[in-house]
């Protein structure tokens, strides 16, 4: 990826990992640097085809796609800090017209897609509980 593009991530604020998270089925942990990970999440969307926008203040992304059942929806990924050693990727669903949070079977394997991918998979490597 450009120098200039992992240059403008490091200056994105990551937000903390807090007990609100906790109930989400829609994220995971790592032990990589936020900016190791959004510059390859990157680089997946884009060798997708993905049009997506970073945001320019937060360690986050979105994009549109259409689910497995047909349905369009607006994914947000957010890189969170839980420790000096670990973060959390989380993915957020929502209705692009109505901004209503969406959880069914069809965002689980969208997330499990993204997250497995052979390209991201190396980032999930490590849970909560772990330290």
């Amino acid at each position: 990826m450009s120098e200039n593009f992992v240059e403008s991530l490091e200056g994105l604020c990551v937000h903390e990992y807090g007990p609100v998270y906790l109930q989400s089925s829609t994220q995971f942990f790592m032990t990589s640097t936020p900016v190791d990970y959004f510059d390859d999440l990157n680089s997946f969307l884009n060798n997708k085809g993905v049009q997506h926008r970073v945001s320019g203040t937060n360690m986050k992304t979105k994009y549109l796609t259409r689910l497995q059942d047909e349905s369009e929806v607006e994914v947000q990924i957010e890189v969170l800090t839980v420790s000096d050693s670990k973060n959390c990727t989380k993915f957020n669903f929502r209705d692009p017209a109505t901004k209503v949070d969406i959880n069914n079977a069809a965002v689980i394997q969208h997330f499990m897609e993204v997250r497995d991918a052979s390209e991201l998979r190396m980032f999930c490597d490590t849970t909560f509980e772990e330290m």
